[in-house]
């Protein structure tokens, strides 16, 4: 399994349109689970797939 994580802005609001986005950009990639954390006050979203 592999991992990719992406740094976005803390807000709501802001995220999930970029979130969205990197979603599209990669819909080939067979996704497992995401989590997410909040460090330095922003959002890092991490994406584990297969390939």
């Amino acid at each position: 399994m592999k991992c990719k994580c992406v740094v976005f802005p803390l807000k709501e609001e802001k995220a999930e349109p970029r979130i969205n986005e990197w979603l599209a950009n990669n819909s080939n990639l067979n996704i497992k689970f995401v989590s997410q954390a909040i460090v330095d006050g922003r959002r890092r979203v991490c994406y584990y797939y297969e390939d």
